[in-house]
């Protein structure tokens, strides 16, 4: 086998083996030269009888033998009779079989693709065509002929011709139309497309530097850009200067732009503290409603009858078995004196706790409950700490993965009476914006988190902004259980969050400990030591079950990609691979899900382990919480490997066994909050490792990017907003 690119001609015989979702085929092809060659590799939409030019590379497949993996191609149309009626009645335009397909080139002859592109009605003419018939046929023909040129215009772009059936399912008739008109639109619209390889499709079509639809597209680009970083407003000169960046013009090219985003709908403006800020419509929509429905449900009237509080705590206290601390106590009574209710706390400080008594106290009175976290792992928790069905929120408010919405809303609102949602620190603004319309006239919401880990992954920052609101009502968990004292992960936890160093000196029977390495290279050996042979020999942990590394960041030495591919190397080092793109998936390798699939019912942030592959199929079976899921290769760009993983992704996840690396390559997200957040995710072991100067730099700086969001000002606004009866 050589990695040096090869072409071929010839015409495609016939398929062996075609998967119609991912475009994964096996063909064979009379060569131009003589001979024959069996192609793999993706290409939608080739039919038999048409010749290609391909680019690829010759290997031997140990169970088919030689074959030519195809990089790149470009087909051109079968010019003589039998080509063109082998390809017609292929099966790839529906509604033409072979013997309707001998009919149409029998009648129209070497002008059949002539007709077809530019006088469809005359296929009326061919005995056996009617009206209804030819009209499906011309759809199908279009479908085919779009997708042709699309695919062809991406893999000129360098993306993946994959892409065309996607791109003609998401925009549907109008995607070729869409696509050379103006092609930024894709960025937003189609995944897997984003601003770049627009901009290289543009390009491709002879769109200027300076063409207005390239500038409203590298401004929209430049907003979500700094949205994906959380922020849900961009002051204007942000956006103006990033779009700048991109694009490489002048900001006066930039500045006429706004208006015309604004006036088609693309963005909204609004002012913040004097500054005027965008935001895409959809997250300002979100954050206006959101404040809306936690007013509503903050003055409505409660379906809950005043409780004695006293018996209800002793009550509670003797059903569990336990004493309430006075700041836990009130807690617990505060999700029943008002319809919104926060809560905070650090670990150890009994989140977990408070949780079950205000569950014991709710049923108690005949109300029904409901428990739900943002991930699949939190709820898991959830549940089996509380003893109760917790579901993700997506699954609480009934995700229709087909029409991506939710069946429960205002006018379908969920029947609990109390709505408990753990990790809140995790809600973005567009999920919490749809767990309140959810919430029913009178029942109670109570949000549980830990307001100084992280913010969610997505935009907002819903925790902050409600507990910085004068009228939500938050209760702050301060005391430590006399149980978690013991453990130096609590108390470390508490210190770094204080601003204080974590005491470093610990015993052989200590939970915490620091390894100094400077070195970034050595550094990343010795994370691979630790997680792979060390802490598995000392501590029995299984390096694929209970030990996570978590990493501030992708890049550098120490940083998730290199950590990933130095723990498969001595983890998993050898064994039947799948490749996709620049991605290996290896039998046995640990992944995780990058975005939620709810066809699969797997959700972002779910572990799993690679069970079965089929390369021939491109696609593999992955085993998660010890129900195996089939994914193809679209499916695949949202699984990556994860034996090593971002703090931001361990959200909402707790590890037996943590070993976070810390080094000043990191130097930009060393902060505060994601040290803590990576301590909080060990249960019985946390090892950090690196530069004492890292860790100080991390314990010291509290400056974390502040995400800038309208929430706030809103929720400021709503509590202004007179009441109109009892549930305004």
């Amino acid at each position: 086998m050589t990695n040096e690119t090869q072409h071929l001609a010839g015409q495609i015989s016939r398929f062996v083996y075609r998967n119609e979702e991912t475009g994964y085929s096996v063909a064979h092809c009379a060569l131009a030269g003589g001979g024959n060659a069996v192609l793999v590799g993706v290409f939608p939409q080739l039919a038999p009888g048409e010749t290609i030019r391909a680019a690829g590379r010759w290997e031997t497949d140990p169970r088919h033998g030689r074959q030519f993996r195809v990089d790149s191609y470009e087909p051109t149309r079968p010019d003589d009779a039998a080509a063109i009626a082998r390809y017609l009645g292929s099966g790839l335009i529906k509604g033409i079989g072979p013997a309707l397909a001998e009919a149409i080139v029998k009648h129209f002859g070497l002008k059949t693709f002539d007709v077809l592109d530019r006088q469809p009605k005359r296929l009326r003419e061919v005995p056996g065509i009617g009206k209804q018939k030819a009209a499906a046929v011309v759809e199908a023909w279009g479908k085919v002929r779009d997708g042709r040129e699309i695919g062809l215009l991406l893999q000129k772009a360098g993306a993946s011709r994959q892409l065309a059936p996607r791109l003609l399912l998401e925009l549907g008739p109008e995607a070729l139309t869409i696509m050379k008109s103006d092609p930024f639109q894709l960025a937003g619209r189609v995944r897997g497309i984003g601003f770049l390889t627009a901009d290289r499709i543009a390009g491709q079509l002879g769109f200027a530097p300076d063409d207005p639809a390239r500038l409203r597209g590298g401004l929209v680009h430049a907003v979500e850009e700094m949205v994906a970083d959380g922020n849900t407003a961009v002051s204007v000169a942000d956006a103006v200067a990033g779009a700048v960046r991109l694009l490489g013009v002048a900001p006066e090219w930039i500045d006429p732009q706004v208006e015309g985003l604004i006036a088609a709908g693309r963005l909204t403006r609004e002012t913040q503290n004097g500054d005027p800020v965008l935001s895409p419509p959809a997250l300002a929509a979100a954050e206006k409603r959101l404040a809306r429905r936690l007013r509503d449900i903050e003055r409505g009237a409660s379906r809950f009858r005043r409780i004695k509080e006293r018996e209800a705590a002793a009550w509670v206290e003797k059903r569990l078995r336990l004493e309430l601390s006075p700041e836990q106590r009130e807690a617990v009574l505060a999700a029943f004196r008002r319809p919104l209710t926060v809560i905070t706390g650090g670990p150890g400080t009994g989140k977990t706790t408070i949780v079950r008594a205000i569950c014991e106290i709710g049923e108690a009175l005949d109300h029904t409950v409901a428990l739900a976290a943002p991930t699949g792992r939190a709820a898991k928790r959830l549940g089996e700490s509380s003893g109760r069905i917790a579901k993700t929120v997506h699954r609480l408010l009934e995700i229709n993965p087909r029409l991506n919405r939710f069946e429960r809303h205002g006018n379908n609102p969920l029947e609990a009476d109390l709505v408990v949602c753990d990790e809140a620190s995790m809600l973005d603004v567009q999920l919490a914006a749809a767990l309140t319309d959810a919430v029913g006239r009178g029942a109670h919401l109570v949000l549980v988190g830990d307001v100084d880990q992280l913010p969610s992954v997505g935009p907002g920052n819903v925790l902050g902004d409600l507990i910085d609101c004068p009228w939500v009502e938050t209760r702050r968990l301060t005391r430590i259980y006399r149980q978690a004292l013991g453990s130096r992960i609590v108390t470390n936890a508490h210190r770094i969050r204080d601003g204080l160093l974590p005491e470093l000196a610990g015993g052989k029977d200590s939970d915490f400990f620091f390894i100094e390495e400077d070195d970034p290279e050595k550094l990343r050996e010795l994370v691979v030591d630790l997680a792979a042979r060390r802490l598995p020999q000392t501590y029995g942990f299984d390096p694929f079950l209970d030990i996570m590394v978590l990493a501030p960041m992708h890049r550098g030495e120490a940083g998730v990609a290199r950590l990933n591919e130095a723990l498969r190397d001595r983890l998993n080092p050898s064994g039947p691979a799948l490749t996709i793109g620049e991605r290996l998936y290896r039998l046995g390798d640990k992944v995780m899900q990058m975005a939620n699939d709810y066809d699969n019912e797997i959700y972002n942030g779910d572990l799993g382990r690679v069970s079965r592959l089929d390369v021939e199929g491109r696609q593999l079976v992955v085993e998660f919480d010890g129900r195996p899921v089939t994914l193809a290769t679209a499916a695949l760009d949202d699984l990556t490997p994860a034996y090593a993983v971002s703090v931001h992704k361990s959200q909402g996840s707790e590890y037996p066994c943590v070993v976070a690396p810390l080094h000043t390559q990191h130097y930009l997200l060393l902060a505060r909050n994601l040290l803590y957040t990576a301590v909080t995710r060990g249960k019985r072991l946390v090892v950090l490792c690196g530069s004492r100067r890292a860790l100080e730099r991390a314990v010291r700086n509290d400056e974390a990017q502040r995400r800038r969001t309208l929430l706030g000002q809103w929720l400021e606004k709503a509590g202004e907003t007179p009441k109109r009866g009892a549930t305004s």
